[in-house]
């Protein structure tokens, strides 16, 4: 049934020699300058949005105004619909024209600053309500639309982009307050379910989602002001819903029952307070003051390694970065510059002295007024000889092209187009310590080795490969290339064979590790030749001892991905970890890993999908 509302009549506030005195059950509270008393009993702010003058306001725990931001400073609505708080900033939600959520910095005095606006879900349909922080995403309950045919929805969004990760349908029409209730209990176990808690303005009920189960679970009756429901008009209108961590908070919007609820962890009602406002809604608790200027704090670098003598372009995450602050990396490095590109974020340009100490550096944010963040750890100094320094150079039949990764930043960078060498099958990749080698199939059957220091790719010297079968990988032993060799039809051509690099002489030649015509990839690694095959999804090592391979660890599962999508390619080795090469649509990845087969890292390919990579080499060099 709809519900008419009583608004315009606001509660007598009386004020005796400057103390605030609030009508509640139970007594009165007021504050006397004794800050153990109070509303709350933590300290902390509320933030409750005030539609009948259009603003925010921040009241203390005694509900004693310290901040007030109009709408007009950072939206052109007249009514707001929700708000939250995050750990250092302030989410308010409006519809009408905008259908926006807007991040707030309250601290930088005046008006506050908007530090991110996103279109609310779904694409400015329906009508948004509250919001709630669960301390990663932001949930945003919207009313829905008649015109476009949505029902009422809770969200869940990136904050950052403002993009809708997992929907839900309402049990109710009219939803209006919204929070999250993470882990929590009292003094002797007692809790409140776990998730998201919103108010419905016609139900007069708080509804629970439980995030952990998807699933909808019994919520409580919202509180009945004294005035009741007389006549047929209601006075109930849970307009706003927190929780503290101990008990929850409801704001009740209508007229004369303006009141402001404290409530256990079941629902039930502790006190009351009447509020001096003509339309409180949407209502959030921090525990602390964010129009004060809040430290910053430092929780990540990225990349987050250097090496001696080099410049490094860095980001650097956290939270409460202001202009004019200063960064520090510790001894050895230079900070060139640094920009605050938001509150959030820096970027940093870092010169690394050639005789900086290799280790661990913590990375300290000062802000102009002295305040200072660290972040214990966050950027790494490596030796000359680390592999983080290292490139990685991946062979991809599909285009044709080789392409270099850097480790250290973590990026594909260079490509260069391998048809100048030929334009047969490209298969594999080897690094002689001066020049990249690569492998071609049909029609050439070719091994070459190129240049690539001029930007381009080159022939420097070709060597003719097997006649027969398939060449594939190949790998250097510090003195002589290894050649893999296979057949889907003649076993006896699944042979990897060792070759003088001038001559092309064939030296010695092993048996594939199985007969079956699955060989693909070869490393030599620690003084072994290792190698893997794509249909027993293995990698082996040949022991010339006995004569014979030994299986070694599983060829790693694609993300996302089963049995059925493994299949390893080129691969190399580091001096200190394996890199391995899938190959099959999009699981194409290449892998990090430990000798004993532990995925240390995964890196996507380029064109993922369409690409084809076959041949993998590690270069100690940037760029051979």
């Amino acid at each position: 049934m709809k519900r008419t509302l009583i608004k315009g009549l606001i509660p007598v506030l009386l004020a005796v020699g400057g103390a605030l005195w609030l009508t509640g059950c139970g007594g009165f509270f007021f504050d006397d300058g004794d800050e153990a008393v109070g509303l709350h009993n933590r300290e902390g702010y509320f933030f409750l949005v005030e539609n009948e003058t259009q603003r925010i306001l921040m009241l203390d725990r005694h509900l004693a105004e310290r901040g007030s931001w109009p709408f007009a400073a950072f939206t052109g609505e007249t009514f707001v619909q929700g708000v939250t708080c995050d750990d250092a900033t302030l989410w308010v939600a409006a519809a009408g024209s905008a259908d926006a959520i807007y991040r707030l910095d309250l601290s930088a005095g005046g008006d506050p600053v908007v530090m991110r606006t996103l279109p609310a879900p779904p694409g400015g349909q329906g009508t948004v309500r509250d919001l709630a922080w669960d301390g990663s995403h932001l949930w945003v309950l919207n009313a829905g639309s008649v015109t476009y045919g949505t029902p009422p929805e809770l969200f869940r969004i990136d904050p950052e982009t403002g993009d809708i990760l997992d929907r839900h349908t309402l049990p109710s029409a009219e939803p209006r307050g919204l929070c999250h209730v993470g882990p929590n209990a009292g003094d002797y176990g007692e809790s409140a379910a776990n998730g998201l808690y919103y108010t419905d303005k016609d139900d007069d009920f708080v509804y629970v989602f439980d995030t952990g189960r998807s699933l909808w679970r019994d919520g409580f009756s919202a509180p009945v002001p004294p005035r009741g429901q007389p006549a047929g008009v209601s006075y109930i209108f849970p307009a706003g819903i927190f929780f503290d961590g101990d008990n929850f908070w409801t704001v009740n919007s209508s007229g004369p029952a303006d009141h402001l609820f404290l409530l256990d962890r079941a629902g039930g009602e502790l006190q009351r307070f009447d509020l001096p406002y003509g339309q409180p809604g949407a209502v959030a608790w921090s525990p602390r003051n964010l129009a004060a200027p809040a430290p910053p704090a430092v929780t990540e670098v990225f990349p987050n390694l250097g090496g001696p003598g080099q410049s490094r372009t860095v980001t650097v995450s956290g939270s409460g970065f202001r202009e004019g602050l200063t960064v520090d990396f510790g001894a050895g490095i230079t900070v060139v510059s640094a920009t605050v590109d938001d509150a959030d974020r820096l970027t940093v340009e870092l010169d690394i002295d050639a005789a900086a100490a290799a280790g661990p550096r913590d990375v300290t944010v000062t802000n102009a007024d002295g305040q200072q963040g660290v972040g214990t750890g966050l950027f790494r100094v490596v030796a000359g000889d680390d592999p983080s320094l290292g490139s990685l150079w991946l062979g991809d039949l599909g285009t044709g092209t080789v392409q270099r990764y850097s480790i250290i930043d973590r990026a594909w960078r260079e490509s260069y187009a391998s048809t100048p060498v030929s334009t047969a099958s490209l298969q594999g990749l080897t690094f002689d310590g001066e020049r990249l080698w690569l492998s071609f199939s049909l029609p050439d059957r070719l091994l070459a080795r190129v240049d690539t220091t001029g930007g381009t790719m080159s022939l420097a010297r070709d060597l003719a490969a097997r006649p027969t079968g398939t060449v594939r990988d190949l790998t250097w032993d510090g003195q002589h290339l290894w050649v893999a060799n296979q057949s889907t039809t003649t076993p006896d051509w699944n042979v990897i064979d060792r070759i003088d690099p001038v001559t092309g002489e064939i030296l010695e030649t092993l048996p594939a590790p199985r007969t079956a015509g699955g060989l693909r990839g070869i490393a030599w690694a620690d003084g072994s030749l290792y190698a893997n095959d794509k249909d027993a999804d293995s990698v082996y090592v040949w022991l010339p001892e006995v004569e014979r391979w030994q299986a070694v660890f599983a060829a790693p599962l694609p993300p996302a991905g089963g049995q059925d999508v493994v299949f390893p390619t080129g691969m190399t080795w580091d001096g200190v970890s394996f890199w391995m090469c899938n190959s099959s649509g999009d699981y194409d990845y290449v892998f990090q890993v430990s000798p004993d087969g532990t995925v240390l890292g995964t890196v996507e390919v380029p064109n993922r999908g369409s690409a084809q990579p076959t041949g993998l080499v590690y270069t100690p060099a940037p760029q051979p």
